[in-house]
């Protein structure tokens, strides 16, 4: 699903973002820690209420990066249809 060589590039910059089917993604590192949170589509972490929000956090080095990028693959996989529906609806507006 994601990169693992191209979030440890854009980790050591900034954070780094993104979305795959219906599901966002966000990384960022502070010290010797990576937060990664995953929310639904449509929109960025800031936007998204918090009770939508799943966060988890790993070490900053190689095994934690693959530590991420596994959760991520597996909060998809646990989640598939949650984020479809996310997918389905993103241009929909809230009631």
């Amino acid at each position: 699903m994601i990169d693992r060589k191209l979030i440890h590039h854009k980790l050591n910059k900034m954070p780094y973002s993104g979305s795959y089917q219906g599901m966002r993604y966000h990384l960022s590192a502070q010290e010797n820690t990576i937060s990664v949170y995953v929310y639904p589509e449509p929109f960025n972490l800031e936007k998204t209420p918090d009770e939508l929000k799943i966060h988890q956090q790993f070490p900053f080095d190689d095994d934690g990066l693959e530590q991420a990028a596994d959760w991520l693959d597996a909060m998809y996989q646990e989640r598939e249809d949650y984020w479809q529906e996310a997918k389905k609806n993103k241009f929909r507006m809230p009631d």
